[in-house]
């Protein structure tokens, strides 16, 4: 992955609608872009740190991501684990919009 100061533009934000998920090819990874019902924009590393499962496949509810595998659940707005399972989520959370 780049330096998280590096911003890359992946695509035009009006493509990901509220509430939708999309994988982007980076080097070395892939990253799971989430976009918020409220509008907020968060890119996270596509793989759980617990097995590898691609986060972008969990379930969203509000700002929060659960693996499907083993339910090791991650804040979008920090990348912290919820429930204090599974260690901080792979990558850094974005700032709102980082896909305009």
């Amino acid at each position: 992955m780049t330096s998280p100061t590096a911003w890359t533009p992946l695509f035009p934000l009006a493509e990901l609608a509220p509430g939708a998920r999309r994988v982007h090819r980076v080097p070395g990874g892939r990253l799971a872009v989430f976009r918020l019902d409220d509008g907020d924009v968060f890119a996270i590393d596509d793989v759980c740190p617990h097995e590898g499962y691609p986060l972008s496949e969990g379930v969203l509810r509000g700002d929060t991501v659960t693996c499907s595998w083993h339910a090791f659940r991650f804040a979008l707005r920090d990348g912290a684990s919820a429930a204090g399972r599974g260690g901080a989520a792979p990558g850094r959370p974005s700032a709102p919009s980082p896909c305009a």
